[in-house]
């Protein structure tokens, strides 16, 4: 039996593999985003397989991550409604305050440098610290989607395809860190892990700035 999630949601027929993507069409908000990413590639794997057309947005978003890899054209747009929402923010890091938007400005400035899930590490990562993670689905898109989605045009990376294989061996192969075996079957727990490397992704070109202050011990 195959499953979306892991024992969960079944996608073994065409009818449960539709009613599945229905369900989470329709309750999306309702699961971390690594799980959503864990689902999206099952269900689209699962339907190229049993080669049943499926039209989600959601679907495309979340499984870009595996089967793409392709960089949202909607990132520093996606980045910039961070700022709207932590406007006169600073956050703390290894004894400094930081303007929360000079670290935005800072992580989009690595797009180009860094692999794609070390930014949605990053992005977790500040989204913790600046209490965003609640603003989710609301006024921000959570990190998987604000790096690899896109709302009006999910479609903007045709030329995507699925790698034959099992999820798992997908995953591997790609050799992203942040989705590797634990993300996705203890994904807060490998949250919280990334900190250290969060630190240092958030902080780049920000640590020599004279004008950072020190925080008083």
């Amino acid at each position: 039996m195959k499953y979306a999630l892991p024992n969960k949601y079944p996608i073994e027929t065409k009818d449960q593999l539709e009613k599945t993507a229905n369900y989470f069409d329709k309750y999306l908000t309702r699961f971390h985003p690594a799980d959503r990413l864990r689902a999206a590639t099952a269900i689209e794997k699962r339907a190229n397989d049993l080669n049943v057309p499926l039209d989600m947005g959601w679907v495309k978003n979340y499984a870009r991550a595996i089967v793409g890899d392709h960089i949202s054209p909607d990132f520093s747009r996606n980045m910039d409604m961070r700022k709207h929402a932590c406007a006169n923010k600073e956050i703390t890091i290894a004894g400094k305050a930081f303007k929360a938007n000079d670290l935005i400005d800072s992580i989009k400035s690595n797009i180009d440098k860094e692999a794609a899930f070390d930014m949605v590490d990053a992005i977790f990562e500040f989204d913790k610290r600046a209490g965003l993670e609640y603003q989710w689905d609301k006024s921000i898109l959570d990190p998987i989607m604000t790096v690899f989605g896109s709302l009006h045009n999910p479609n903007f990376d045709k030329t995507a395809a699925l790698v034959p294989g099992s999820l798992e061996e997908q995953l591997l192969r790609y050799g992203q860190r942040m989705i590797r075996h634990d993300l996705v079957k203890h994904p807060i727990k490998t949250m919280e892990e990334v900190s250290e490397k969060g630190d240092a992704m958030l902080t780049h070109n920000q640590t020599d700035n004279p004008d950072v202050p020190e925080v008083a011990q």
